[in-house]
């Protein structure tokens, strides 16, 4: 599984299997990384009658030098590697991926009046980290979705008897209008939700939602029913972050093509070497990578089983 390395003039050199790929310019940058299930295939296309309308497709395929490859044994590891690699040396022309940094988070802090912030990243910030969410719309809708639910404070400059708009608008409860304890078990629920643990909640939208419609209140109805997809949906995806944190994952990667199956072992968003793979995953990255990296991994291997459901995820301790 080395990286391979061939000249322009040698792309059909390159194996029809599973892998990633590496543009290199003259200056011996990587200036874009890539995955297929056919590196050949995916390669050639850039090279030969390329019909992209995009000006910086044609930018980039002519600043390439260069090209690397690396054969894996199955899809999943050249789309984390690809996902490494990317995040490692930031490629200028991976354009998506290359916005990890600039991911949304949310943190709960651990002051003694708990707040819920929107960050881009932790910083100096002391707290619990979730997250990565797409972006500020979302987070947006998140919020108003909180505040409407839990009365949580959003306010950075939060402190007891100031007023704010939120508060004017009674979502915002801060003491003197509830107790400092009742406060800290509101933080409690909120910190429970965002890990994918609330249950209760559910149940009780799921109630309201009958109890307007009884009431042929069917707007109001409405409005919760979208309150209650948007929530379950929300503590699935946590749900799976927080085990994928906490426990170990096992993904057995069906390849119908082979007639073979692949194990992928992930201990506490760390990928586990095994006797069917070679531990290049977390290999000369970060030592000690922050909590958004694993974050954005298990985002990324969600977002991959969903698409891919004939593959099998199991967590255990």
């Amino acid at each position: 599984m080395k990286s391979k390395q061939v000249s322009l003039a040698n792309i059909q050199k390159i194996p029809e299997k599973t892998g990633i790929y590496r543009f290199f310019d003259h200056y011996n940058q990587i200036i874009y990384i890539g995955k297929s299930v056919n590196v050949k295939k995916r390669v050639a296309s850039y090279f030969y009658n390329c019909s992209s309308p995009r000006q910086r497709i044609h930018k980039m395929i002519a600043a390439v030098d260069r090209i690397e490859y690396q054969i894996t044994n199955s899809e999943l590891l050249a789309l984390l590697l690809e996902d490494s690699l990317i995040k490692k040396h930031l490629p200028p022309y991976n354009i998506k991926q290359k916005k990890f940094p600039d991911y949304r988070y949310m943190i709960l802090t651990d002051d003694k009046l708990p707040a819920l912030l929107a960050v881009n990243k932790k910083d100096k910030l002391s707290g619990t980290l979730f997250g990565p969410f797409p972006d500020r719309f979302f987070l947006e809708k998140l919020e108003d979705f909180i505040s409407e639910n839990f009365h949580l404070c959003m306010c950075s400059h939060r402190q007891p008897f100031r007023k704010c708009l939120r508060y004017d608008m009674k979502i915002c409860h801060l003491p003197p209008v509830i107790t400092h304890k009742k406060y800290q078990e509101i933080a409690i629920q909120v910190q429970s939700f965002l890990s994918g643990q609330n249950d209760w909640l559910l149940k009780q939208l799921q109630e309201k939602m009958e109890e307007f419609a009884q009431r042929w209140q069917f707007e109001e109805a409405e409005k919760v029913k979208r309150d209650y997809t948007f929530a379950k949906h929300f503590i699935e995806r946590q749900a799976f972050f927080q085990r994928f944190l906490d426990h170990k994952l096992k993904i057995v990667e069906k390849n119908s093509k082979l007639n073979k199956d692949f194990t992928h072992i992930f201990e506490k968003g760390n990928y586990v070497e095994n006797s069917e793979q070679f531990g290049i995953i977390d290999k000369d990255f970060q030592n000690d990578p922050p909590i958004e990296w694993f974050l954005d991994r298990a985002n990324l291997i969600l977002d991959w089983s969903k698409k891919n459901p004939e593959h099998l995820l199991d967590f255990y301790d």
